[in-house]
């Protein structure tokens, strides 16, 4: 199965029809939302909670398994 990681914020109500057809046409049965690690600031877990809860009913609504990424990643320099 292809799994593709991706933002858990990039993933908007605004992109989220954008992502799912690129899930479609890379033919991935699994989506990674990454969230960073939100649990320092009680306001940015709550943001980050609702997302995840928004983002992962849409995509296993269409069809995709859905599954949390929690920490640091993989980056060059600081940055992803």
């Amino acid at each position: 199965m292809i799994s593709i990681p991706i933002l858990n914020v990039s993933s908007s109500k605004e992109k989220r029809p954008e992502y799912l057809r690129l899930f479609r046409e890379a033919g991935a049965g699994r989506v990674f939302l990454f969230t960073g690690n939100p649990f320092g600031d009680p306001a940015e877990l709550d943001d980050a909670l609702s997302l995840l809860s928004e983002n992962i009913a849409r995509y296993t609504a269409n069809g995709l398994e859905a599954a949390i990424w929690i920490g640091e990643s993989c980056r060059r320099n600081g940055d992803f």
